[in-house]
């Protein structure tokens, strides 16, 4: 990283702001303070981004003013989405709210009013600790990240004691992971392996948590080994690592395992070491299908049977008036002045070679579920998911047009995708538009920072 603190703040703010600058650097501590570091005319945004993206954590100047920036909010996003970690220093008693409030909950904060000048040396003794910290993780290399499903505990605890004893260090999750580590704890161990070592399983292949690792891993050339305990699917971005068939009795397979994760880690091992010095992991095998027993069970009582139709039958009964009230609800809401014009849709836009990881940039696809669009005469909010990993996601553009009944264009709008606002449920606003005629229909475009569009949809009353 090229930078020890980013620090973050409103032009309001800018002589708090070069007062932590100058204490941080006098202490050692480099600093990118806009100010000084970027340069308007030769600059782009861009230069902002990487420089937070290249920074061990942000100091962020937390004011009544900072709070209702658009550009503070945007910076804060892209640390917290980029696992830098933050320090809030409060110099005033700003309330945080929507995005910054998700973002920074649980952020350590320092709370510096009304006499801000007695807190800047408590803001260096706790920059200096969580960076001292960053550099022991970054010291504490491995050989391998074991990445693993909790329902593979088992068997990533054996793997993990067979590859130890044959001296590749390993990085375990249950043993290395404290209650007190951040998610960044993770993304450093990622980093600082030389291989990452796949528990793959009917289990893994499902988990988010296991595909973010793993994509992590590819993004960094991290070399993944694949160790498949069971016949579990391939997953299209790890078509390309190397795979170790281990089913369906794993252990039969873990010298294999130690020579191979040997030769990834430029330890060459021609004789594996493996004791049993673990729990044995029992042979994975379909659970076979139960038959119910046909045989009905013996009375206790002459009233039993009848007892037990008599609370089935108010079993249904009680479900039956809960669907009835569901129904009725949903009902009320459709006849409200509000009406829909789609109900939920879904769609995922690829990029030109399909969905897939490109070892050389992160993930390029953006999906995008509308939850629900509404119309009155003259107001169309829409509400929508997005999910989107590029890391240029924030000069994608809205462009939007509303027709009334006649087809004819009466507005349009364009709307960055970083200037989006959220509703007090915490649902993302897309397009919200008023106007003085009756709106019909509403078409809207994202394109990306080419002009490339990615999502199209036109939408009408039915």
């Amino acid at each position: 990283m090229t930078n020890d603190v980013f620090i973050c703040y409103t032009p309001e703010d800018e002589g708090v702001a070069e007062h932590i600058k100058n204490l941080f650097e006098n202490n050692s501590i480099k600093c990118w303070f806009k100010k000084r570091d970027y340069d308007s005319e030769k600059d782009s945004v861009k230069t902002i981004s990487n420089a937070i993206r290249d920074s061990k954590c942000m100091v962020l100047v937390c004011s009544n003013d900072a709070v209702k920036s658009m550009f503070v909010t945007t910076e804060v996003d892209i640390a917290f989405s980029s696992n830098v970690e933050i320090i809030i220093f409060n110099i005033d008693d700003s309330k945080l709210e929507g995005k910054l409030q998700f973002y920074l909950k649980d952020k350590p904060a320092i709370e510096a009013f009304p006499n801000t000048d007695e807190y800047y040396d408590v803001l260096l003794e706790d920059t200096q600790k969580l960076l001292n910290k960053t550099a022991e993780m970054s010291d504490k290399k491995n050989d391998v990240y074991l990445c693993y499903n909790d329902e593979d505990e088992k068997i990533a605890e054996a793997v993990c004691h067979v590859l130890e004893e044959n001296e590749i260090k390993c990085w375990f999750k249950k043993r290395d992971y404290t209650v007190n580590d951040t998610v960044r704890r993770i993304t450093e161990s990622i980093k600082n392996s030389k291989c990452v070592v796949l528990i793959s399983s009917k289990d893994s292949v499902k988990s988010k948590y296991v595909e973010t690792e793993t994509d992590l891993a590819l993004s960094e050339s991290i070399p993944i080994l694949s160790f498949r305990i069971d016949d579990s699917f391939k997953p299209q971005h790890l078509s390309d690592v190397h795979w170790l068939d281990a089913y369906p009795n794993p252990e039969n397979y873990f010298k294999n395992l130690v020579v191979d994760a040997g030769n990834l880690v430029d330890k060459k091992i021609d004789n594996p070491k493996i004791t049993s010095n673990y729990e044995s992991i029992e042979k994975r095998e379909e659970t076979p299908e139960v038959k119910p027993d046909t045989k009905p069970a013996k009375s206790t009582s002459g009233n039993s049977n009848q007892n037990y139709r008599i609370s089935k039958n108010f079993k249904i009964i009680i479900i039956a008036l809960v669907v009835i009230f569901v129904l009725a609800i949903g009902a009320y809401i459709v006849s409200t002045h509000f009406f829909d014009i789609v109900g939920d849709d879904y769609m995922i836009v690829k990029d030109n070679e399909g969905t897939h990881l490109d070892k050389k940039a992160p993930k390029n696809t953006l999906e995008m579920t509308t939850t629900k669009q509404r119309l009155n005469s003259t107001h169309c909010k829409i509400w929508a998911k997005l999910y989107t990993e590029p890391d240029n996601f924030d000069d994608y553009t809205i462009n939007a047009k509303y027709y009334d009944e006649s087809g004819n264009v009466i507005g349009e709008s364009t709307n960055k995708m970083n200037n989006v606002s959220e509703d007090d449920d915490g649902k993302l606003i897309i397009i919200d538009y008023r106007s003085d005629k009756r709106i019909l229909e509403v078409e809207f475009d994202i394109l990306d920072e080419n002009g490339n569009q990615v999502f199209h949809q036109r939408n009408s009353k039915n």
